[in-house]
């Protein structure tokens, strides 16, 4: 049942994201390259979904908890430094904005998180 639920978290940020990132675009005065955005963002889903199961996999081929943990929080670091920058270099725009949109796309994914049981 648990895994339904994350599911519904995936299906939720999949779904939402894009109306924030364009109402956000839209505000920021970025609409232009929103497509561009969208079409990185979307592509670089699949090499960060792929740095995140390194460590689970660690962690159950060696059972240690620590060495899957520290990996796990660089690869962490990572991600918010890739997703701030497709953010900068796909909208074309400043580091503030690019901030924005990383905020918001972590906001947006801690809150259904917390959502979730």
């Amino acid at each position: 049942m648990n895994l339904g639920l994350d599911y519904i978290y995936l299906l939720a940020g999949v779904v939402v994201w894009p109306f924030i990132a364009a109402l956000l675009a839209w505000l920021l005065g970025t609409g232009k390259n929103y497509v561009r955005y969208m079409i990185i963002y979307n592509w670089m889903g699949l090499p960060a979904t792929l740095l995140t199961v390194i460590p689970h996999l660690i962690h159950l081929m060696t059972g240690m908890m620590q060495p899957a943990f520290i990996l796990m929080q660089a690869v962490f670091i990572l991600l918010l430094y890739v997703t701030w920058y497709v953010a900068k270099a796909g909208l074309q725009t400043t580091t503030p904005v690019a901030v924005a949109f990383l905020l918001a796309d972590s906001a947006l994914s801690f809150g259904l998180s917390a959502l979730m049981p």
